[in-house]
């Protein structure tokens, strides 16, 4: 191949490479967050048990929930003063509260465009519509790993003659550079979702057990324990390299 040929290649290959290493540090950073709702009472009209009723500030509610939302910054930068609002569904009211940051003494505060604009709502009904909507707190710093908890007791507003439905809760981030993704509360391996873990495992070990045996005969007890290792430790080897991978991956764009 001439060398003006090699040089065009090389020269092509690099150009593409700096191109995708620009694009890559300029991805939007993700931040992932779950909602847990834990129902700990209804009102039970019935014939059969004395009625149970649940009052909140005077005025009976349908229905209590434990809400809990877990805001964590899975990528590998630190962020500052971040603004974090929380968002109850169109059938669903914030009642307290509690944030914070794990690992962190204190709770978190209010915004102060949220409390000022709360500042000016004179009808105490319309304040209370406002912050039974939605709260807007100041995460002052968010390390990475980090997780910001918020734990609501919530209600739900049910129709006369309509069954109760579950409460929802959103969450949004308004900072530069950074997209908030919905994460389903599930089985996770060292941190991994469980499904990633176990597909990344599997892969790594086929890889794996197809080199070992294309370089040598392995006897059939080898194949066997390899076999019953790879059982055992599948989703561990996937949590891990995910892990590693990730970890990697955001060290050579940093």
């Amino acid at each position: 191949m001439p060398s003006w040929v090699e040089n065009l290649i090389f020269l092509v290959l690099g150009g593409l490479g700096s191109a995708f290493f620009v694009y890559a540090r300029r991805r939007v950073r993700v931040l992932s967050w779950t909602v847990a709702h834990v129902q700990i009472g209804a009102q039970t009209p019935t014939a059969v048990a004395n009625e149970v009723q649940f009052l909140f500030r005077g005025e009976p509610v349908a229905n209590l929930y434990v809400s809990t939302v877990r805001l964590t910054n899975t990528s590998q930068k630190d962020f500052e003063n971040l603004p974090v609002t929380i968002y109850g569904g169109p059938n669903t009211k914030l009642l307290t509260e509690q944030a914070e940051v794990e690992g962190v003494v204190g709770l978190l505060k209010w915004t102060a465009d949220y409390s000022d604009f709360l500042g000016g709502i004179d009808d105490p009904s319309g304040k209370w519509q406002m912050v039974s909507g939605q709260r807007e707190y100041a995460v002052p710093v968010l390390n990475r790993g980090q997780t910001a908890m918020f734990s609501y007791l919530v209600t739900t507003v049910v129709s006369p003659g309509q069954p109760s439905v579950p409460p929802s809760v959103f969450v949004s981030v308004r900072h530069p550079g950074i997209q908030v993704k919905w994460r389903a509360v599930g089985a996770v391996v060292l941190g991994v979702p469980y499904a990633s873990a176990i597909w990344v495992g599997l892969v790594a070990i086929l890889v794996f057990y197809a080199a070992l045996a294309f370089y040598m005969a392995l006897p059939q007890w080898a194949e066997c324990l390899i076999l019953v290792l790879a059982a055992l430790f599948v989703r561990v080897v996937g949590a891990c390299l995910v892990r590693v991978g990730k970890a990697l991956w955001d060290m050579l764009i940093q």
